[in-house]
């Protein structure tokens, strides 16, 4: 009795395993053949859900490739500080200006990165402070330290402010919720980034 029991559970275990691939299987057929259709409605999806957002320029990223990839952290194993202004449009109000400041170095002999970065953006009537962290994980391709592959990932805060005063926007419909004239706006939201870098000297 308890043989038979067994041999019905195993080939209960067998025939259920065959039914899951064939299910798996079957599944990545139809997605070939409906790839088309699934990109649309996942496109659709993400359409929904995507924010706008108002990122700082950056004209001088060459000279300071941690600002856009957080892979670059500790690339050339020594500790490395930046700092970039950026100011557009002189003398007309509400200009954009950029003020950046980063700092990162390779540590655990020259396995991981690590680094900071610090952002203040301000533009018309809005005023934003960003803070991130960084970390690499830096794969050695060659036998010297000259191919270098890094995996990165950055987390931080932004905060952002908007100030609403009637003497420094004009619009014309002062019932416009967009806008609500004479109030201030003050939000602060975690941001998370990821990057892979590649060197080769």
């Amino acid at each position: 009795m308890v043989l038979t029991t067994t041999f019905l559970l195993k080939e209960m275990e067998r025939n259920l395993l065959k039914g899951l691939i064939l299910s798996v299987a079957n599944l990545i057929l139809t997605y070939k053949k409906m790839k088309k259709q699934v990109l649309f409605i996942l496109s659709i999806c993400i359409g929904i859900t995507v924010q706008a957002q108002q990122d700082p320029l950056y004209s001088s990223y060459m000279q300071n490739p941690l600002l856009i990839n957080p892979a670059y952290s500790g690339t050339y194993n020594m500790f490395s500080v930046t700092t970039l202004s950026r100011w557009q449009w002189l003398n007309m109000p509400g200009a954009p200006i950029t003020n950046s400041l980063s700092a990162h170095s390779s540590v655990f002999k020259n396995k991981l990165g690590v680094g900071a970065i610090l952002v203040y953006d301000k533009f018309g009537i809005n005023n934003n402070y960003e803070g991130f962290g960084t970390f690499a994980y830096k794969i050695n391709l060659g036998e010297k330290e000259d191919n270098v592959l890094s995996f990165g990932m950055q987390a931080g805060v932004m905060n952002y402010n908007f100030n609403y005063d009637k003497d420094k926007i004009r619009i014309k419909d002062n019932e416009d919720p967009n806008f609500p004239i004479d109030s201030k706006i003050n939000a602060t939201e975690p941001n998370f980034g990821a990057g892979v870098f590649y060197r080769n000297e």
